[in-house]
């Protein structure tokens, strides 16, 4: 689309090797780094267990070029986008998070999925995903050719492919009332894209883990007080019992039961205990820990073995 626009406005494609874009290569360096880490052309086996630290390198390099190229039309929509993103990548570990209400309408679904792995350089919206917003909770219909599921920060980027090709063309400038006409309608657009975000369903899972603060003491009255105690020696009162804090690791919450429990099979044959926790998402937890840094410990061996996990407190038992 960018290309048509350039065109119509007079631009040309023999103006591009001439055009005031410097350092071009850094674009092609950070889609090498990701693509010797991502399927279909990836993970290089010198590369494997370091896919995110990679990952997040490759986008530090493509904010060099942004600030590089920071005079150019379009490159202030270019480098939100890319922040967007990043932001997004940088607060979930290295993955982009995608809602599965998305990838379900996009067509993008896949067993994978289902069982709650990473998959490629993406991971499932969950009750411990920050930034959410910012993650791939839009979709195009997996009717169309190319559906696939897109973020804010894909939006701004587009937005800013779309300004600055027609200028590396050489095509004439919009006016003033144009350009005003096309930011108007742009900005309505993305407006009415952001407005109709839904909240993914995972996410209600937090709210209803979220544990409920105790009852406000109430003080007794100065009546009561005042009141000289009928019987020679009061009953002293039960002490209140301490609960010690526990934590798990959670590695997935599945829609069907039965991916839940395929699951819990293949953790328990790995030697790990692995149980059920019932729930609008069947959630599969791992262990129990009276600490978190030994829930962290088996947090990151899980996470070696491909799992996505986080750590959460467990209810403790009376």
């Amino acid at each position: 689309m960018s290309i048509c626009l350039g065109w119509a406005r007079g631009g040309t494609l023999r103006k591009l090797p001439s055009a005031d874009l410097r350092h071009p290569w850094i674009p092609l360096l950070a889609l090498s780094l990701q693509l010797a880490i991502f399927e279909p052309t990836g993970p290089v086996p010198f590369l494997r267990g370091h896919e995110i630290p990679v990952h997040v390198v490759s986008y530090a390099v493509l904010g060099t070029f942004f600030w590089l190229n920071r005079h150019l039309p379009g490159m202030a929509l270019l480098a939100a986008g890319f922040a967007c993103n990043a932001l997004a990548i940088l607060a979930n570990g290295g993955l982009m998070p995608a809602s599965e209400e998305a990838l379900r309408f996009a067509g993008r679904w896949t067993a994978g999925r289902e069982a709650g792995l990473a998959h490629n350089n993406s991971t499932l919206i969950g009750p411990h995903t920050k930034l959410w917003f910012l993650g791939d909770v839009f979709a195009l219909p997996a009717a169309l050719p190319f559906a696939n599921v897109f973020s804010v920060g894909d939006v701004l980027l587009a937005l800013g492919v779309v300004v600055l090709v027609p200028s590396l063309m050489g095509a004439r400038p919009l006016a003033p009332q144009q350009g005003a006409v096309a930011a108007a309608v742009a900005g309505f657009l993305l407006g009415l894209l952001v407005g109709t975000t839904r909240v993914p369903a995972a996410l209600g899972e937090a709210a209803a883990d979220a544990p409920t603060a105790p009852p406000p003491a109430t003080s007794p009255s100065p009546v009561a007080q005042a009141t000289p105690l009928l019987s020679p020696s009061p009953t002293p009162a039960a002490p209140l019992a301490l609960s010690t804090a526990a934590y798990t690791v959670q590695v997935g919450a599945f829609r069907a039961r039965v991916n839940a429990e395929a699951t819990v099979r293949r953790l328990r044959a790995q030697g790990y205990h692995a149980r059920l926790v019932p729930g609008p998402l069947v959630r599969v937890w791992v262990g129990r820990f009276d600490d978190e840094p030994s829930a962290r410990r088996l947090a990151e061996e899980l996470a070696r073995a491909g799992y996505p996990t986080f750590v959460r407190r467990a209810p403790t038992q009376p």
